[in-house]
């Protein structure tokens, strides 16, 4: 027979709406750790903010229900995409801010989309949530690779979409894929989850 506790016995009780961000159910317990940072969820997003705030020199717990890290990122071909990377630069593409934003805006609103508007028909909000990807994305996935936690190789070909747009001026290379990534990409989240894992251990 399953144990019945007070925590059950409160859970089980109607829970009036929230006026505070304060627990609902606070049990006579003292932690036993504290840190700066608490990270709820190992997927390679958690696992990333953990490593970075660490390297900034913050305490961090990482919380995870699983009994390994990784989420459905263990699954995925795992490309990061990040205009105008270092191996992108490297080749001789240019890839300007306001071309990438074009064709972000092509993408992620072709309803909207019109190439007249200062924000390409963007809201304000998702124009400066993709200027703050052209900006920090490459620099993210560089840190993690000159840092050892994820290496990433640059392809030209795969991980593009919608290469023909003519809004897509660099066609492509904008991807990176863990470096020993297989030919299908199948084991591309393997391998990134592993290594992120490394890292924070």
């Amino acid at each position: 027979m399953e144990e019945f506790t007070p925590l059950r016995a409160a859970l089980a009780e109607p829970i009036a709406s929230r006026e505070s961000a304060r627990p609902l159910i606070l049990l006579d317990v003292e932690p036993d750790t504290e840190a700066e940072v608490v990270v709820v969820g190992g997927g390679p997003g958690g696992q990333t903010v953990a490593l970075f705030c660490a390297w900034l020199g913050l305490s961090v717990i990482l919380l995870e229900k699983a009994p390994e890290l990784g989420g459905t990122g263990i699954k995925a071909a795992f490309a990061c995409w990040a205009p105008n990377n270092r191996w992108l630069r490297e080749t001789g593409v240019q890839d300007p801010e306001t071309d990438f934003l074009r064709f972000a805006a092509r993408t992620a609103r072709p309803d909207r989309f019109d190439p007249a508007s200062s924000t390409f028909g963007l809201s304000a909000w998702e124009f400066e949530g993709c200027r703050a990807m052209y900006h920090s994305a490459a620099e993210a996935v560089e840190l993690l690779h000159d840092r050892g936690a994820l290496r990433f190789q640059h392809e030209l070909v795969h991980g593009e979409y919608w290469p023909n747009l003519p809004e897509n001026r660099v066609g492509g290379g904008r991807a990176l894929f863990p470096e020993g990534v297989n030919e299908t990409r199948s084991n591309g989240g393997g391998i990134a989850m592993d290594s992120l894992a490394r890292a924070i251990d």
